[in-house]
């Protein structure tokens, strides 16, 4: 089972140089709007025809990571841009099976590149438009080498509620939030620099509680919930009381930056 990994914010922007198919390029913003419920999708395709998305980057970026959110392809690949071609990854990148809506694709060796393609060839619907939620590059800040011993998930609300003058309730929901207070105990010295590096990042990053494993189906640990958030207390380490360990404990509070939407 993986452990929780933290990732640099999305590599695919609004600096991003987009090509598509038949998907409508002034869309392309709805793959890194941070809301998932919005899908970019091709156009009168169907399972004979691929539809190809090429994304270059302002500049060469590390990749270590992607996340394919709320998605609906069967048969897919991706590759990066070697310079001279596209080339599949260390392990390469290609499914014809696929059959849940989030797939986090992180088992290859970091690359660095300007440009990567995406290559839908079916639907898990077959026939269905190619659409996708989201999609985050994403370059790794760190993996834990432990899970915390108490991770609460909750989900902080922007709402008002009032009453009519016959005693009636409204209720209006601007939107929800998700909050990490996460609790590590006799963290080694890796451990509290990596949680050192996202305090003093000096942007909203990306937690990932299941690290990319499929296993859990708990809210805030399931593959969908990778959440970009700041580090909002202060990072204060403090040496483990017991003796006969010589780590750290320390608690973080993570609070999320967009409105949640999975």
């Amino acid at each position: 089972m993986s452990n929780i990994k933290f990732f640099k914010n999305n590599i695919l922007n609004s600096t991003t140089s987009v090509v598509f198919t038949t998907a409508v390029t002034a869309s392309a913003t709805y793959l890194f709007d941070e809301n998932d419920g919005t899908k970019l999708s091709s156009v009168a395709s169907s399972d004979t025809v691929s539809e190809v998305w090429d994304f270059e980057f302002t500049g060469v970026q590390p990749i270590s990571g992607f996340h394919i959110a709320n998605h609906n392809a069967k048969a897919f690949s991706i590759k990066y841009w070697s310079t001279t071609s596209y080339v599949d990854f260390s392990t390469p990148i290609a499914t014809t099976t696929n059959s849940g809506t989030y797939t986090f694709l992180g088992d290859f060796d970091n690359v660095s590149s300007s440009k990567v393609r995406f290559s839908f060839d079916t639907t898990i619907d077959a026939n269905d438009q190619k659409s996708v939620g989201g999609i985050r590059i994403l370059k790794e800040i760190g993996e834990m080498s432990r899970n915390p011993i108490k991770a609460n998930t909750n989900y902080h609300e922007n709402s008002k509620s009032y009453y009519t003058d016959s005693k009636e309730n409204v209720f209006v929901l601007f939107g929800v939030s998700t909050k990490f207070d996460l609790s590590f105990n006799n963290a080694p010295a890796i451990d509290i620099s990596i949680l050192e590096d996202c305090k003093y990042l000096g942007e909203p990053f990306y937690v990932y509680l299941c690290g990319g494993s499929e296993r859990s189906t708990a809210r805030g640990w399931r593959l969908q919930d990778i959440a970009l958030v700041n580090y909002t207390n202060s990072f204060d380490p403090k040496t483990t009381d017991n003796a006969l360990q010589n780590g750290e404990d320390i608690k973080v509070k993570l609070e999320g930056v967009k409105t949640r939407s999975t």
